[in-house]
């Protein structure tokens, strides 16, 4: 019984429960359904487009920033991604980027520490593009002073996480003199890791790459406002277009502390708050979460089996 409490499994279930029984609270189901029903196919086809786009985009990103360091084939890569977003589907707490990055590791004989240098950095383009799209969208929509605090962790967060990658990258041999001072046997296997580490930064080196890696970033990020406008059209709510752009960043917020399986309760919370803004009802914003929601994992799933079966892992 001991164990069961400690489980991160365990916990994230009943959070998870706790944030569905906040989501339902109060929901008329058949005006749920009925509203389900409403749903204009052709948009929500354009939705579904749009969101298998989205893994294309971060593969490609993925590829450019490991490319100074061994390029790897594009469907390769491809297959990695979809397989570790599975696992993030299925488990909390970032396991699927753990898990990409070790699949990376193992398959392309790279040093773990490298792989995970590239999964840093997809983080820290992601909060940037992130940041970005909160500056643009604080000049159409007055942000409450909980999201400016969350917009102020995340500039701090990525100007930190920058100036670590960047000093990595380029005081190698600052580094060096620090480590004398360290037993030898300490020092020789933490040189071993920033080695690694710095070589999986190497694309921070090369503008062509930076240029790339950047471009794709948007291009993820264009391709999520995409799938939510369409989704907005598809139930017909009468809201500003922009307002995708405060849903996706409000998710993206709540979502940056993973703690249940595949964010369900979280993403249902999350969605029900950003569309409150905009004065939609509760069960027609829960709605929407569901399909939303449904939309972000179902590729994911399905490109992940598909990889799996073929890859006979």
């Amino acid at each position: 019984m001991k164990k069961i409490y400690k489980s991160k499994r365990f916990w994230g279930a009943i959070i998870a429960v706790t944030f569905l029984l906040v989501s339902f609270y109060d929901v008329n189901l058949n005006e749920l359904i009925k509203t389900l029903g409403r749903i204009d196919l052709k948009f929500l086809l354009l939705a579904l487009f749009f969101e298998f786009m989205i893994p294309l985009a971060k593969s490609l990103r993925w590829k450019f920033i490991l490319d100074p360091v061994k390029k790897i084939p594009v469907r390769e890569i491809f297959s990695l991604y979809c397989l570790g977003w599975m696992v993030n589907v299925i488990l909390p707490a970032l396991t699927g980027q753990v898990a990409r990055s070790f699949m990376l590791s193992k398959k392309q004989n790279l040093a773990k520490a490298s792989s995970f240098a590239s999964i840093a950095l997809e983080v820290v383009f992601d909060g940037l593009s992130l940041l970005l799209l909160m500056i643009v969208v604080s000049y159409m929509f007055a942000f409450p002073s909980w999201l400016i605090r969350g917009e102020y962790t995340l500039a701090i967060s990525v100007s930190l996480g920058l100036a670590f990658l960047y000093f990595l990258t380029h005081n190698q041999k600052l580094f060096s003199k620090l480590k004398d001072k360290f037993p030898h046997k300490v020092t020789e296997k933490i040189d071993q890791i920033s080695h690694s580490f710095s070589q999986g930064l190497q694309m921070l080196k090369s503008s062509k790459h930076i240029v790339l890696v950047t471009l794709f970033s948007i291009l993820s990020w264009l391709s999520q406002i995409a799938v939510v406008t369409f989704l907005l059209l598809a139930f017909d709510f009468k809201i500003p277009a922009w307002s995708a752009v405060v849903i996706i960043i409000i998710n993206a917020l709540m979502m940056m502390f993973p703690l249940t399986p595949g964010n369900i309760g979280t993403f249902q919370v999350a969605t029900i708050l950003g569309l409150s803004f905009f004065n939609v009802h509760k069960t027609e914003a829960l709605s929407f979460g569901l399909v939303l929601h449904s939309l972000d994992i179902l590729p994911y799933l399905f490109l992940g089996s598909l990889f799996l079966y073929l890859r006979k892992l």
